[in-house]
């Protein structure tokens, strides 16, 4: 029995039309690559999310704008595609936004190097879809996450961010981490000033966007819930 692969039926054949809208009518970001890990092709999208113009991303190797292990486990999912025929699905964090990454192996002329079609979005972690539910193209959580302009945090600052994007208060954090209201309070002043964020409505929207709210939260500590106890005079870290 073969696995059936989803259908659009679609009625032209035009693909100089079909790129010039992934290039310009889309705000997903789209490459082209081949599995020696170059880049063939990229989208608008794509390149403004490198901070480069189209052209400076034809024909060079990914590992010029993407981490190592990152970039080898993506590839890991464009090998699988070619070699199965079957698009593969991910997500996870990309240049520190949670997002759904499909990648789609290319008919390519024989004796030239297998190709993929990588289309990459932001996906809301509370986002149902319907191709999930239907056990068509199940997404595959990455192991290994591009945190983005949130690489500059530490894991303590990760989890507080984590947290002001679960709607928590000052007073709940610190009873959760087992520290001072002032110390949570100092260190999330610290958190905006790194990710040039003003208040705790952007830090929680940096938080969703990142996806690093979706999970479960593990339980509390015993005695967490006690009288915080009093600030020192220097925030202690988190």
């Amino acid at each position: 029995m073969t696995e059936s692969k989803p259908s659009l039926d679609f009625p032209v054949s035009d693909h100089q039309t079909l790129a010039e809208a992934f290039a310009a009518d889309t705000n997903c970001m789209a490459f082209v690559i081949d599995l020696n890990g170059i880049i063939r092709w990229a989208n608008h999208a794509a390149a403004a999310a490198c901070g480069l113009p189209r052209e400076a991303l034809t024909n060079v190797p990914s590992l010029t704008i993407l981490p190592r292990d990152y970039l080898e486990e993506r590839m890991r999912f464009a090998r699988q595609a070619v070699e199965t025929g079957i698009p593969v699905v991910c997500e996870g964090i990309s240049w520190g936004l949670y997002r759904r990454t499909t990648f789609r192996p290319l008919r390519t002329p024989s004796g030239e190097t297998p190709m993929v079609l990588i289309v990459c979005r932001p996906k809301p972690t509370d986002e149902t879809n319907p191709l999930d539910a239907a056990g068509i193209l199940p997404a595959i959580r990455a192991q290994v996450d591009d945190l983005g302009p949130l690489a500059v945090l530490t894991e303590r600052e990760l989890e507080l961010l984590d947290l002001i994007g679960r709607g928590m208060t000052t007073a709940e954090i610190a009873a959760r981490l087992g520290r001072s209201v002032k110390t949570v309070e100092w260190h999330r002043v610290s958190l905006g000033e790194k990710l040039n964020a003003t208040n705790r409505v952007e830090l929680a929207r940096i938080a969703l966007n990142a996806g690093l709210s979706g999970g479960t939260l593990p339980p509390l500590p015993p005695n967490a819930l006690t009288e915080p106890k009093s600030a020192p005079a220097h925030p202690d870290t988190l």
